[in-house]
């Protein structure tokens, strides 16, 4: 065999790999560990966001007023264009007096998305993976004038209802699904 048959053999066999790609398990994409990292700054009530964040092995607890929020920037921008959804590992604390949470994610100063979550719905003191549909473009981020573009995705961002109620949740991960 000669070194051209070897490359033909390794361009047909790279090609099957990525035809079926596709055809296994859903494709995802880790895009917070509440484990190993926490928020970066504070939104309004958060602040000082030390005062109301705490550091645990399984996440990051918030301990906060409803009228606030947390946020990161990501190092380099996110393609989430090819995703559909978000899963977002939580669980609600006995303390817990909110009943929504919103998670934001901003491609820059005009372009911002938010999806409400369901606080009610969840078991106290249990984690709960809740899905967000990102094929819904989700509504009009506070302050933006367009919804986020997906493939250019710079900042995450978790924020209560600005109800005037407290905020008690642990999160414990941000993932991204193409399934």
């Amino acid at each position: 065999m000669n070194i051209r048959s070897v490359q033909l053999i390794g361009i047909c066999l790279t090609a099957m790999l990525l035809m079926f790609r596709g055809t296994g398990q859903a494709e995802e994409m880790l895009l917070v560990d509440f484990r190993e990292r926490g928020f970066e700054y504070a939104i309004e009530k958060w602040d000082p966001l030390d005062d109301h964040q705490e550091k645990k092995e399984d996440g990051v607890y918030i301990h906060a007023p409803s009228m606030g929020g947390g946020g990161f920037f990501f190092p380099q921008a996110w393609d989430l264009s090819r995703y559909k959804s978000i899963r977002i590992k939580l669980k609600t604390l006995e303390a817990n007096e909110a009943q929504g949470l919103r998670l934001v994610l901003l491609s820059d100063s005009e372009e911002g998305s938010l999806w409400p979550i369901d606080l009610g719905a969840l078991t106290p003191g249990e984690w709960a993976s809740v899905k967000l549909d990102l094929r819904d473009t989700g509504s009009l981020a506070s302050g933006k004038s367009k919804n986020v573009d997906l493939k250019n995705v710079q900042q995450l961002q978790v924020m209560g209802d600005f109800s005037d109620s407290k905020l008690s949740i642990g999160l414990s991960g941000i993932e991204a699904y193409s399934k």
